[in-house]
């Protein structure tokens, strides 16, 4: 049976080619004690397969990933993706790059946010993770 915590808890999947963010991202993110499990990918492939098994409430990805198929913008792709989920889920864009009209291609997407790796600082994540699962949970819970 599950407990109020784990039903309520964050639910993290991380998405990111290099693995150096992606280790710093994952320590993060585990030593949160609001988030009550995380699951990590490396690529759009990985990615979809995590979101049938895993059930995030919240997804953090990063807007460019090594393309194990041809495009360069996974992380629009796990956007797109994550609009089909049921129960819903909110996505966090964590990258260094990023124009104006992807910007604007992912706010199409229902991004919840958009971070700059340059700048943000792990409060400004963890900040992010954080109102992205009340939104989640307040859209989950809203009246069908």
């Amino acid at each position: 049976m599950s407990t109020r915590r784990e039903l309520n808890g964050i639910r993290v999947l991380l998405v990111d080619d290099d693995d150096t963010w992606l280790k710093v991202l994952t320590r993060l993110v585990a030593a949160d004690e609001s988030v009550v499990a995380t699951s990590t990918a490396t690529t759009l492939t990985q990615t979809r397969e995590a979101l049938a098994s895993f059930a995030p409430t919240v997804i953090v990805t990063d807007l460019r990933l090594s393309a194990d198929d041809s495009r360069d913008l996974g992380g629009v792709e796990v956007c797109r993706d994550a609009l089909t989920l049921s129960p819903p889920v909110e996505v966090i864009v964590l990258s260094g790059m990023g124009s104006v009209d992807t910007l604007c291609e992912l706010r199409e997407n229902c991004v919840f946010d958009f971070l700059d790796k340059a700048v943000v600082t792990p409060e400004g994540i963890l900040a992010s993770i954080h109102q992205a699962h009340v939104s989640v949970m307040r859209r989950r819970s809203a009246p069908k």
